[in-house]
């Protein structure tokens, strides 16, 4: 997951978009917990916070996850849409299990809030990690990033199998 985080700030950085974390999951979105992830400077340039290069590679996920009773019951959607939205949050990335991706589900269903899941879970127990990011990166471009980006290791940078396959059959058609 924290890789995964990474990927999503760099990219939202390398386009100009400051991104926040929700810490614990759900609750945390609820109670507007929110961590900086990435910081504009003087210039207007957007880096990405120090500490992602030193948890990418490290599994599970350094802003916390936990399940939330609270985010079942809609009233408690409707309430954290609404905080998103005065914030001026454009959308959110949810990274976790089967619940996490209920919940996203019921948000995106339920308010104006555009969300997006990536499926993940830790010790194959359903966690909850939620990114915000700003409306102005499409979701076709941050799907086509995170997909280049999930085929090359974080620690040692090589290409998984995956990768090596599709570039042998296209170079094998060719």
């Amino acid at each position: 997951m924290n890789s995964a985080i990474q990927a999503v700030v760099k990219v939202a950085a390398a386009r100009g978009v400051q991104v926040v974390g929700v810490v614990d999951g759900y609750d945390g979105l609820i109670d507007g917990a929110y961590r900086p992830l990435a910081r504009r400077t003087e210039d207007g340039a957007v880096l990405p916070d120090a500490d992602l290069d030193r948890v990418s590679g490290l599994g599970g996920t350094f802003l916390g996850s936990a399940r939330s009773s609270r985010f079942y019951e809609p009233a408690h959607r409707q309430a954290a849409a609404v905080s998103l939205i005065e914030d001026g949050v454009g959308g959110l990335i949810v990274i976790g299990g089967n619940g996490s991706m209920a919940g996203a589900h019921a948000l995106a269903t339920e308010t104006d809030v555009h969300v997006v899941g990536i499926p993940a879970s830790i010790d194959n127990e359903p966690c909850t990690q939620i990114i915000i990011r700003d409306q102005s990166l499409g979701d076709a471009e941050l799907q086509k990033k995170l997909k280049f980006l999930s085929k090359q290791d974080v620690l040692t940078g090589l290409y998984n199998r995956q990768y090596f396959m599709e570039e042998l059959e296209v170079t094998v058609d060719d």
